[in-house]
């Protein structure tokens, strides 16, 4: 099967979005569109998945490595082409869990299952503009760990700072590159599979507003099943934190979050 992509670009008008009360409303397609700056929020969304399978079914993992589907998403928000209704909507995030991308897969029966190989964020070496004062710390992390490395290295390094301040500085330092971006795994309420890559808006400073992540899935099918071929439908869901202190708040709601989706159904064959 070919590659495939799903690009959705929506402008909305948000309301209340550091509330309970938030809520979006499409203006993509509209002709003329009344911004009104002082009651309400504008921005854009823009969210892709692309699917690269590979292979069969698979009936031994041991013998069949070509199986693993590849999947990149992208979401990028930016301010509409208008005169006044810009808004520092990165500024009105939340410091912790401040965007969320969710993917979701539904198999198509009790006979299927997938298992995820590999999750990660795409594109985040080098780091741009940290800006602690621990300048020695700096050079010699950059110099062992290579921007992103794994964090245990940091430790490590830790251990050869002369003075206390620099150690002040490096934990600090390690704590936040910690914190920038998390993975979970979860299930939903119907008992499919889920992804969450969960980041602070610390990610934003350092490589801006358009990000990007991926995930490799190995499609999995009993041999008494039936032969043909099986519907997978894979939904990318993203979602921006503006309350304090309520890491379940995010916009768009979830009875809202369809709008804004990219999804795709992968036919995989027997």
């Amino acid at each position: 099967m070919e590659i495939k992509v799903k690009k959705v670009f929506q402008e909305l008008e948000i309301s209340d979005f550091n509330t309970d009360n938030r809520s979006i409303r499409l203006l993509t397609e509209q002709g003329e569109k009344n911004y009104d700056p002082g009651k309400k929020k504008y921005l854009n969304f823009y969210t892709s998945l692309m699917a690269s399978p590979s292979g069969l079914f698979c009936k031994d993992l041991k013998k069949s490595k070509e199986v693993i589907h590849h999947f990149e998403w992208q979401f990028g928000v930016s301010a509409p082409s208008a005169v006044s209704p810009v808004f520092d909507w990165v500024k009105a995030l939340r410091e912790d869990r401040s965007i969320c991308i969710q993917v979701l897969v539904e198999t198509p029966g009790p006979d299927c299952e997938c298992i995820v190989t590999q999750a990660d964020m795409n594109g985040f070496r080098p780091f741009n503009t940290m800006k602690d004062e621990s300048t020695n710390y700096l050079s010699l992390a950059g110099s062992i760990i290579g921007g992103m490395s794994p964090i245990p290295m940091l430790s490590k390094a830790m251990g050869a700072l002369t003075s206390k301040a620099d150690k002040q500085d490096a934990a600090k330092y390690e704590n936040r590159i910690k914190n920038m971006f998390r993975l979970f795994r979860f299930l939903t309420d119907k008992g499919e599979q889920g992804l969450e890559y969960v980041l602070t808006k610390d990610v934003l400073s350092q490589w801006g507003t358009f990000l990007k992540g991926s995930f490799n899935i190995c499609f999995v099918r009993n041999a008494s099943g039936s032969d043909g071929s099986s519907s997978y439908r894979i939904k990318l869901l993203p979602k921006l934190g503006f309350k304090e202190d309520d890491h379940l708040c995010y916009l768009p709601r979830p009875d809202q979050a369809e709008a804004v989706k990219a999804e795709l159904t992968i036919e995989v064959k027997e």
